[in-house]
């Protein structure tokens, strides 16, 4: 369960303040994944989502594979449903579900940082785009390294009210990103199995339907 999950995580987060990282160890690791970010040409992963609307009992996954093409591309191409996507390019945003047709939407110079958007900017710069917005800490569990992002205006209810960005504190490949928003929606995206500077046709982002 989704907002379980991540409720037990803060609970945890703030029982142990031993596991937050010294102010200087995390503005390096900070640098250091932003530097990787920005050196990453291309990302290519297996993906999974898991929505948890407020009200609804049971959370919807889906899955499938997820692509960035650097500077400005992302698609996320589910196998379940079969055939749907959405992608960005540039300020771009189209939006393909099952039987219907393609939509696409030009995002404004203004649109809050949300979805995919954040997601570009995380793989593209590290974050740096919604940093003025959210109060971050980090702090280590396990194997991985944890990112806290908490809105510092909490009654912005077009930005989410928190984001964890977990991460392989090996190699600081994203795992998971947990965005929570006002009313008890949350989205959870999955990165499984990341493979960096592999170069990607395209075609892929020509005509993502086709793969």
């Amino acid at each position: 369960m989704v907002s379980v999950r991540a409720d037990f995580l803060l609970i945890l987060l703030l029982a142990f303040p031993a596991w937050s990282l010294a102010p200087a160890e995390q503005s390096a690791i900070e640098k250091a994944f932003q530097k990787k970010q920005e050196e990453t040409s291309t990302l290519q992963s297996g993906f999974r989502q898991t929505v948890r609307m407020a009200g609804v009992r049971d959370p919807v996954v889906s899955s499938g594979k997820f692509y960035y093409l650097a500077p400005q591309s992302i698609l996320i191409r589910f196998d379940q449903p079969k055939g749907e996507y959405m992608m960005m390019k540039g300020n771009d945003l189209f939006i393909k579900k099952t039987r219907k047709k393609e939509t696409r939407r030009k995002l404004k110079p203004d649109e809050p940082h949300t979805g995919l958007s954040m997601l570009l900017d995380l793989f593209r710069t590290g974050g740096r785009q919604f940093q003025d917005e959210f109060e971050l800490r980090m702090g280590t569990e396990a194997s991985d390294l944890l990112v806290t992002l908490t809105q510092k205006k909490s009654d912005d209810e077009l930005l989410p009210l928190r984001i964890e960005n977990r991460l392989s504190r090996a190699d600081l490949n994203l795992k998971s990103v947990l965005v929570q928003f006002e009313g008890g929606q949350a989205i959870l995206y999955e990165f499984i199995k990341p493979v960096r500077n592999k170069i990607i046709p395209p075609s892929t982002f020509e005509n993502p339907e086709s793969l």
